[in-house]
């Protein structure tokens, strides 16, 4: 969720999420349920993390959940301009085939 300005915080609603264990307040103009929504996936992935590495201290845990979420969020970006990229080169194999430049 962004951090917004304090001209911005006039539209912004407060949600309190539970992450980790503690409560936090957040200032969003999105809805309490996509806030919600969105703590639930830092919580789920620092429960895991502190599990799975047997970590007690949130800031590294923070840390590390943070690294993994962003680590998805780029593979995934990176993805999508892959496969934009292969649906760009198959219309323009496509458009040279229907207006007869493609020699196949």
């Amino acid at each position: 969720m962004k951090r917004m300005d304090q001209d911005e915080d006039a539209a912004a609603r407060a949600t309190r999420v539970q992450i980790f264990g503690r409560e936090y307040e957040l200032q969003s103009q999105e809805s309490a349920q996509y806030a919600h929504e969105v703590a639930s996936c830092v919580d789920r992935k620092m429960v895991e993390i502190a599990s799975e590495r047997n970590l007690a201290d949130p800031a590294r845990v923070a840390i590390m959940a943070a690294m993994a979420i962003a680590d998805e969020l780029v593979s995934r970006k990176q993805e999508r301009v892959r496969a934009s990229d292969r649906a760009e080169a198959a219309l323009g194999r496509l458009e040279r085939r229907t207006d007869g430049t493609d020699p196949d």
